[in-house]
């Protein structure tokens, strides 16, 4: 018997087995469908489990704060940041990243 067979969560019977299928999400008022996207599906009742990973690459492509920066690329401040003080920090870790 292979080691490497994996029990469906759902019937415990069948082998769950990589393929792909057609994903769907809500967001917002807004359906996603998403097709060839990886799951295991078991070769008995059918159950699919989504792959996490993908499916946590898809919501940070999909969230609506992909893209925004919320940080100062050069010193790791936040990029609302505009005291004195502030100023100076981004100043010299700047310098040091130039040396």
């Amino acid at each position: 018997m292979n080691e490497d067979k994996r029990y469906c969560p759902e019937c415990q019977v069948g082998i769950i087995q990589r393929k792909k299928g057609t994903y769907y999400t809500w967001i917002e008022n807004e359906m996603v469908i998403v097709p060839d996207f990886p799951c295991w599906v078991c070769d008995v009742c059918g159950h699919r489990d989504w792959d996490q990973g993908a499916v946590f690459n898809l919501g940070m492509i999909l969230s609506p704060a992909a893209g925004t920066p919320t940080f100062d690329r050069i010193a790791n401040i936040p990029s609302g940041a505009n005291s004195e003080k502030d100023k100076s920090i981004r100043k010299s870790k700047a310098h040091r990243s130039a040396l």
